[in-house]
């Protein structure tokens, strides 16, 4: 198996992650969401909540990219559990 080449620096790498997790959404929801709660603590923990599922994420994708160090992403590890034909299409539903 050949090594991949490191490019990307933890600046790069970072901003990457904070423009899918985030994105314009993080502009758009909060009023939403507090008028929906109605009460300020209400709001805080479902932004709590949301933040430590976003970060259990991050760990499965952090220990999935150790386990299968090649390019790809959700592709490979879709490819390694469930077959070719169903990582082609969450490939491009991933893409879309």
């Amino acid at each position: 198996m050949t090594r991949l080449a490191r490019r990307l620096r933890m600046v790069d790498g970072l901003a990457v992650v904070v423009g899918i997790m985030v994105g314009s959404g993080i502009f758009r929801t909060p009023g939403t969401v507090a008028a929906l709660l109605g009460r300020p603590w209400l709001t805080f923990v479902a932004w709590t909540l949301g933040g430590a599922v976003g970060f259990l994420g991050a760990l499965i994708f952090a220990e999935l990219s150790t386990r299968y160090p090649q390019a790809g992403g959700k592709y490979v590890y879709a490819r390694e559990a469930f077959g070719r034909r169903v990582a082609f299409a969450i490939g491009w539903i991933e893409a879309l």
